[in-house]
């Protein structure tokens, strides 16, 4: 991680005093090729294949997960062979210890928000996800009883009208790459509807966003500023619409400051609410995974996919895996190609708000492109996007200005940005690891 954020950097192999902190940047290619060292078959072997989840939880790292991480360094840095090899690996040992894909209730996706709320995400990103789920392979654990153990993912995350501050939440431009229900994008399909969006969409987006119409903690979640009231099915009773009203509106989900029209469903439970709302010293101690069974299949797929050796075969079937259990019909094609964009369309979706996708635009060198340029977020009076944005073979969309109705696009501009190549692929050093020590004398370039 530090390499992915760095690039070279020191390499500490032993305990270190107060006063033995001064080290030179180790190169990132001998870094990587340590810690794969240390990631050997020898070294690996000498663990349990998995520690028991009733005593240790997720917490301790048993073969199938070291498997993993080893086959995760070995996709990140570009060693396929290494990457196809260690993930079939840490699968196959992964069925052996009883680690299986968690199935998904699909009730209420794509549903209004009187008909009910999407619950099936709790199963695997929920308190009752990280106990039971037999997806999970690594997490970090909380707990609520050991003073400052807690992470307030939920708070920051969640919607304003049960108490959270909404800081972050998917683009406009992620909630348009979610395919209809035939595998088709939405320009292309001809399920797709511009004036009902959530219809005939991929589970997911349901299942891991939250949209304008939902229902979200039991509260309707709506995001126009024309929505004055809202409905909280806890109560039944109709209130206050936190989440564009009041004197701080320009924070909320779809306000000027807010994260630009849309909210994650990933790692929020409502279990989370304390009293009835959510506040900033609530206390919260569910787990943040590291890593769990469908990332390992989406491993061996892109590994098999850019291995000139690859099994084109296993991938395809690796990819179909995922998509089933959404009920996703297969991806078209078997070609290399084909498997590719197949590929970068499931790590955006099923990987999202985990902490992978920076890294997969950098590597996939795409960043530049993905990074760049206008970000839109939906009109501020509630209008459903009639924008046809058009979308390349890494599923990344283009706002050319085309629409469903041939009027005018009425998304708003939210942001924009600028990627600096040669400068924004790494991360600053911090100026107090420069001064701590004299023998990294300079930082990432553009710094």
């Amino acid at each position: 991680m530090g390499c992915q954020y760095y690039g070279d950097m020191p390499y500490i192999d032993h305990s270190l005093s107060l006063t033995d902190n001064q080290y030179p940047r180790t190169p990132r290619e001998e870094v990587t090729a340590k810690l794969l060292a240390d990631l050997s078959d020898e070294n690996i072997a000498t663990l349990p294949l998995r520690h028991n989840q009733s005593q240790f939880g997720t917490a301790r790292i048993g073969q199938v997960a070291a498997y993993g991480l080893r086959a995760r360094i070995a996709l990140e840095w570009g060693n396929y062979e290494l990457a196809a090899t260690s993930a079939a690996k840490a699968i196959a040992l992964a069925k052996e210890a009883g680690y299986e894909l968690q199935p998904l209730d699909l009730s209420f996706c794509g549903e209004d928000h009187d008909a009910g709320e999407p619950t099936g995400t709790v199963d695997l990103f929920g308190y009752a996800g990280h106990a039971n789920s037999k997806e999970w392979i690594w997490c970090v654990q909380f707990d609520r009883r050991i003073d400052g153990n807690t992470l307030k993912e939920a708070y920051y995350q969640l919607s304003r009208v049960p108490g959270g501050c909404a800081y972050f939440g998917p683009s406009q431009h992620f909630i348009d790459m979610f395919q209809c229900t035939d595998g088709k994008s939405i320009s292309e399909s001809p399920l797709y509807d511009w004036q009902h969006p959530w219809k005939n969409r991929d589970p997911r987006l349901d299942l891991y966003c939250v949209r304008p119409g939902s229902r979200l903690y039991n509260y309707e979640f709506q995001t126009s500023k024309n929505a004055k009231t809202i409905k909280d099915y806890n109560t039944g009773a109709d209130v206050s619409n936190l989440e564009s009203q009041g004197t701080k509106g320009v924070y909320g989900a779809n306000g000027s400051k807010g994260p630009g029209g849309y909210l994650w469903r990933k790692h929020i439970d409502i279990a989370e609410l304390d009293n009835g709302s959510i506040t900033s010293s609530s206390p919260s101690d569910m787990n943040c995974g590291l890593m769990r069974l469908a990332e390992l299949y989406l491993i061996e797929a892109e590994a098999n996919i850019e291995w000139t050796s690859g099994d084109l075969a296993l991938a395809k079937k690796d990819l179909d895996l995922i998509r089933s259990r959404v009920g996703m019909p297969e991806v078209d094609g078997s070609s290399r190609e084909s498997l590719r964009k197949a590929l970068r369309y499931e790590r955006a979706v099923e990987l999202c708000d985990e902490g992978f996708r920076w890294f997969d635009l950098r590597r996939w060198g795409i960043a530049e492109k993905a990074v760049n340029g206008t970000i839109y977020a939906p009109a501020q009076d509630g209008s459903m996007s009639n924008a046809r944005p058009s979308f390349d073979d890494n599923w990344l969309p283009t706002y050319d200005g085309s629409t469903f109705d041939g009027q005018a696009m009425n998304l708003r501009v939210y942001n924009t940005y600028t990627y600096r190549t040669g400068k924004d692929e790494l991360w600053p050093i911090p100026q107090t690891e420069l001064d701590t020590n004299p023998l990294i004398n300079e930082n990432n370039p553009g710094y």
